[in-house]
């Protein structure tokens, strides 16, 4: 064996070495973590200077999980098991000897020995979800343990970060939280007005605080909320009571730019600081162009999501701080092109979904239960991850029964009896039969009957996928308008609608239900301006996502510069719930003066569509096992970008006049149109038709291509 090839097997030993301690981990049965989770930190949110809850049911796990795993050993070895709760070793057989230890509730050794070893531990949690660590030379807690309970069976979860210690139980999951100083803070009278600089998330550090008295803060993402006496959305109240100087941090934490402290006269505060709050998730994704405007507005979006991938991908920092299944939807694609944070997209999916029997639709909104069907099989396209389809596929199931048995005599799906029909803010009337409802289903049930393909339950995948061909076919039939060259909004009471909204047309559009002739249509309605505008980023990602499927890409960069750009030159350090540049009012909402967020997870649109659109990359297969790579300069002179995937990132870097990329895992295919012969040294490129060409991308080789734009 070479020198190299000795050095190359020893780094192998430490990278299978490493591998293998992070394989041990926590672990607990799928989804009661998760649920957990999801009601502890929703219902600890405060709002208007109370609690604020979410509406809809949330879950608590169950007490207790039975864990087991059956090991051989070639040499006997003691194992250290710990347990977040009570836990019982029921049952462990040594060669045929049976022992049942009696229940113990701190650490506790367990000699394993030669042989087959069969090990049975019950964990009972009255507070928090049932978790284990097992800590061993070779036998650990992983996803090889099989979980029970209440009868069902199934592989444990863990995730990859944050659980590996087996100090620090799940129950004790929290996010990270760094001081920081205000940018700028001036003090008059006792009150002192902070500007943070940017938006923020977290709890307001009262520095040198002494006295007596009541202390109100009030927050703002923009200054005048902060000095808004009355319909303030933010606020805490502090009974403060201290005769010697202390640093005392606020026990809310809250989403703002500015800050205003206004403390009763018998109390001083020297200055103000923050606890910043945040998920410790690593930054993969890159994005750079000629163009500084869109480097701008990626970084912006990159910021946005950041703030809003807490426990959970939530909607906003100032409100709700709620998992939204639209709202979230947007952020795991977003997140595929940025942080490529499989945790959190695993937890949110869970936490949205909630346990059986349903009471409601996701949300209670109809399409946001349609959103989150087709979300776990994007999940599987991006990862890959079979384990959490099949962990979740049982309530996909449920779910979809829930939707179709709630369908009409006409096998529409509709607002009556049946939740909030929501679709977008915008000024349209979602009584009756809405043709954007029907479009959702049937790529829902498409979506569902892949994932029941995937975990063998080929019955299923047929009952739905004919449900989905039938319920679109019979849309398509009643709400294609071919005079308007569009499909119109909806049925109510017998009579057909003749308003065209962007939102059908732009669905239909993105999941390939359009033909020829009706797609021409619809690209010209959607490039047009007859039909009233989108006002929200939240449905403007899935027009921008829509327009670049048919080619449209100058005109999404048009639009991107204008309204994203129009945020930045009011003064945004994060993206919105919704901007109107028409509107002169920009933080009123929900009828009140400051209802509108300013830090949006659906504001984030532009990580999606330039990683995707303009870099041009997206799996072919699941986990991209092979994957395309078609970019789109448009306009620009260059661009530089880094995609992540399962197996690294794909770095890419385009110009006018030539394409360097490298991957490290995947086939991958280079896709590109030139208009002279272009040049590989590292590969054959092949023409496909009329100035198109390709090139075969193999892992861990960098590629070189001369072409001409």
């Amino acid at each position: 064996m070479t020198k190299g090839k000795t050095l190359f097997a020893a780094l192998a030993a430490v990278s299978a070495a490493a591998i293998s301690a992070q394989a041990q981990s926590w672990i607990w049965h799928p989804g009661e973590f998760d649920n957990w989770l999801a009601k502890k930190t929703q219902c600890a949110v405060t709002y208007k200077g109370t609690l604020n809850p979410p509406r809809w049911p949330l879950f608590d796990p169950v007490r207790k999980t039975t864990f087991t795993k059956t090991v051989t050993l070639d040499e006997p070895e003691t194992i250290s098991i710990y347990a977040d709760g009570n836990f019982d070793v029921q049952t462990v057989e040594i060669d045929g000897d049976k022992r049942t230890p009696k229940p113990y509730g701190g650490e506790r050794k367990i000699p394993l020995g030669k042989g087959t070893t069969q090990i049975t531990i019950s964990v009972e949690n009255n507070e928090a979800a049932p978790a284990l660590f097992v800590k061993g030379k070779t036998v650990v807690s992983d996803k090889s343990w099989k979980t029970s309970i209440d009868g069902g069976e199934a592989n444990a979860e863990t995730y990859s970060r944050g659980f590996d210690n087996h100090r620090k139980p799940p129950s004790q999951f929290a996010l990270k939280r760094e001081r920081r100083k205000a940018a700028s803070q001036k003090k008059e009278s006792g009150t002192i007005f902070a500007d943070f600089g940017k938006e923020t998330f977290g709890f307001i550090v009262l520095k040198g605080a002494r006295g007596k008295g009541k202390i109100t803060v009030y927050y703002g993402e923009s200054e005048v909320e902060a000095y808004a006496d009355e319909n303030w959305e933010v606020i805490s109240f502090v009974d403060f009571d201290s005769k010697k100087k202390t640093d005392y941090t606020l026990p809310d934490g809250q989403g703002f730019r500015y800050a205003r402290i206004v403390p009763e006269d018998g109390v001083k505060i020297d200055s103000v600081e923050m606890d910043f709050e945040y998920l410790d998730i690593p930054e993969r994704g890159s994005f750079e162009c000629s163009d500084e405007l869109l480097n701008k507005i990626w970084d912006i979006s990159y910021y946005t999501l950041f703030l809003t991938a807490r426990e959970y991908f939530v909607d906003g920092i100032k409100r709700d701080r709620w998992m939204w299944s639209g709202d979230a939807t947007q952020s795991y694609l977003m997140n595929y092109y940025s942080y490529f944070d499989t945790d959190t997209a695993k937890r949110t999916m869970w936490g949205l979904r909630g346990k059986d029997p349903l009471t409601c639709h996701i949300n209670t909104i109809l399409d946001y239960s349609f959103y989150w069907l087709d979300s776990v099989h994007t999940y599987y396209l991006y990862t890959k991850d079979i384990d959490f389809v099949k962990a979740v596929y049982p309530r996909m199931v449920s779910l979809a029964e829930y939707c179709l048995e709630r369908r009409n005599a006409e096998g529409f799906v509709s607002h009556e009896g049946n939740g909030w029909v929501f679709i977008d803010w915008a000024n349209i009337d979602n009584r009756g039969v809405v043709s954007t409802e029907q479009i959702l289903f049937g790529r829902a049930l498409e979506s569902t009957a892949k994932c029941a393909e995937l975990v063998g339950d080929n019955e299923t995948a047929k009952k739905y996928s004919e449900i989905s061909k039938e319920l679109l076919k019979k849309s398509d039939e009643l709400f294609w308008n071919d005079k308007k060259g569009a499909y119109v909004h909806k049925l109510y009471e017998g009579k057909l609608s003749d308003q065209v909204t962007r939102h059908a047309n732009m669905f239909a559009t993105l999941f390939g239900y359009l033909d020829g002739e009706k797609l021409e249509k619809v690209k010209k309605m959607l490039t047009g301006r007859e039909i009233e505008p989108i006002t929200t980023p939240y449905m403007r990602f899935y027009e921008l996502d829509a327009l670049c499927d048919i080619g449209q890409h100058d005109f999404v960069l048009d639009e991107i510069r204008a309204y994203w750009g129009g945020m930045l030159e009011l003064g945004a350090t994060s993206f919105w719930e919704v901007f109107n540049p028409a509107e002169d009012n920009h933080t009123h909402m929900y009828g009140r003066p400051f209802g509108r967020s300013f830090c949006h997870s659906w504001g984030a649109t532009a990580l999606y569509i330039f990683g995707r659109h303009f870099a041009g990359v997206k799996p072919l297969t699941p986990g991209y096992e092979t994957f395309e790579i078609a970019p789109h300069l448009s306009d620009l002179d260059w661009i530089k970008a880094k995609v992540p995937t399962p197996n690294g990132d794909i770095a890419l870097n385009v110009t006018k006049k030539s394409i360097e990329v490298e991957s490290p895992g995947g086939v991958g295919y280079l896709r590109f149109e030139s208009k002279s012969e272009p040049k590989c040294a590292q590969g054959e490129i092949k023409k496909t038709s009329a100035n198109s060409y390709e090139l075969e991308i193999l892992p861990n080789k960098k590629y070189a291509v001369t072409y001409e734009k």
